[in-house]
């Protein structure tokens, strides 16, 4: 999943907004420090879920890709894959070599 497809996605904004909206006002109705802290702590905990479910959602991602090439090729889509050594473009030397002979 592309992150920033995701964050312009104005379901995800809309539903961002309202979470953190509905944390806020919690956090204020909270009267002891002791619930405040258990607040931040759930949050927390509620990240670290979050967290470990999108790692396996890439995960199974991964896994399922090989497949679902094949199902595109059935339908006459073809995912390209491209060699490394095309992706990657070497720095240029600080020192031009006539100089060091």
């Amino acid at each position: 999943m592309n992150f920033k497809k995701v964050m312009a996605d104005s379901k995800f904004r809309d539903a961002e907004e309202g979470s953190s909206r509905l944390f806020s006002q919690l956090k204020e109705s909270l009267s002891i420090a002791e619930q405040k802290e258990l607040l931040l702590e759930l949050e927390s905990e509620w990240d670290r879920k979050y967290g470990i479910f999108l790692e396996y959602s890439y995960c199974q991602g991964l896994a399922d890709s090989p497949m679902i090439h094949k199902e595109l090729e059935k339908y006459g889509i073809s995912v390209v894959k491209e060699d490394a050594e095309y992706n990657y473009t070497p720095p240029k030397p600080i020192f031009e070599s006539s100089i060091l002979i």
